[in-house]
């Protein structure tokens, strides 16, 4: 956030009354240094005006007082339909509130309380808010960091929710947090877009997520990328992968894989055609992983996006790539930045 003088903030707070006032139709007052006192001088003009459809707060400082301020207001607002407060500094106590206003809103389909400090609990009530009245469509969560989650948090997430995307990326959540997520998310049927990535998930989660994914027909986008799924992770992952045809995106990027996930995922392939964009990034496997994948991906006829960057794939080991990318004829874009081959431009690819 930029350091702004008490006069430009005030100039800021002035023309966003004007701005109100002319019955805007979007506010954008993010990074703006505004604090509870100056929420207190705009929030009493949200309320006549009902044409605003989006509000932009993002990474300023109204904290807890400033977030049950604000609900308030948008209590009376009909309008309003995207919510930006990611960087706010408030944390459960101004989130229990604003479920409160959201249990009743239908206006708004998209809201950002990313990176600020909301336990557990009060993504529950959030949740099982959303669940209960409202119409959120998008919601985001990132890096917000509870302590501890339990069984009961993720029930606002089992049918009926409106929730069709959720970012839940940076959360620590760990194998006990996502097995109590796994159980919810089994029983979703909206959820199409789901960030998972960044949450400490091991073997035991990701065998948990691997079997709600058996039940789960509704998810085309999955992100789990940045986790410590591993070779055991990932045979359980794939053995779901096997028979899911709803995923068409999917990025496994940096999960501590090896030869020996490579090789279940393969198979699991080779019986998958759904999958459109894959990204296998940033993990490490050598010549036999990949010479399992390459004879996979030679007859695959579904995958257009392919992405191998940061896999220390060398000269030997790129030839299995090359006799198998000259038979497919799907393949539209292929990464393998940041490897070991000694000439890219050389032919060999």
């Amino acid at each position: 956030m930029s350091f702004l003088t008490q006069e430009e903030i005030d100039e800021a707070v002035e023309k966003a009354i004007i701005n109100l006032k002319r019955m805007c139709e979007r506010l954008n007052l993010a990074s703006h240094g505004l604090g509870c006192l100056e929420l207190k001088k705009i929030c009493p003009h949200l309320d006549p005006n009902n044409e605003l459809t989006e509000l932009d707060l993002n990474e300023n400082k109204i904290g807890d007082e400033g977030v049950k301020l604000l609900s308030v207001h948008i209590s009376k607002n009909s309008s309003l339909s995207n919510l930006n407060l990611a960087k706010n500094n408030f944390g459960t106590g101004g989130v229990i509130c604003l479920a409160t206003v959201i249990e009743n809103n239908k206006s708004i389909k998209n809201l950002n309380l990313s990176n600020n400090s909301i336990c557990s609990y009060g993504i529950e009530r959030l949740i099982s808010a959303i669940q209960k009245g409202s119409s959120i469509k998008e919601l985001n969560l990132n890096g917000c960091k509870p302590t501890k989650f339990e069984k009961s948090n993720f029930n606002g997430i089992k049918d009926p929710t409106p929730i069709i995307d959720l970012d839940l990326s940076t959360n620590r959540f760990a194998d006990e947090g996502m097995i109590f997520f796994a159980q919810a998310i089994s029983q979703n049927s909206s959820i199409t877009k789901l960030d998972l990535s960044d949450n400490q998930i091991g073997f035991d989660g990701m065998k948990a997520f691997a079997e709600a994914i058996k039940q789960n027909k509704s998810i085309t986008k999955l992100d789990l990328s940045s986790n410590r799924i591993g070779d055991g992770g990932m045979e359980c992952f794939s053995k779901a992968i096997e028979s899911n045809r709803s995923i068409v995106k999917l990025n496994l990027r940096d999960n501590q894989f090896g030869d020996g996930g490579m090789k279940c995922f393969s198979e699991a392939i080779k019986l998958n055609n759904s999958i459109i964009t894959l990204d296998l990034s940033e993990n490490r496997f050598s010549g036999d992983g990949l010479e399992y994948f390459a004879k996979t991906i030679k007859e695959n006829k579904s995958i257009i996006q392919l992405y191998f960057s940061d896999c220390q794939i060398g000269d030997f080991d790129a030839h299995y790539l090359s006799e198998a990318l000259s038979g497919n004829k799907t393949l539209e874009e292929f990464n393998l930045t940041q490897n070991n081959i000694s000439n890219p431009e050389s032919g060999l690819l």
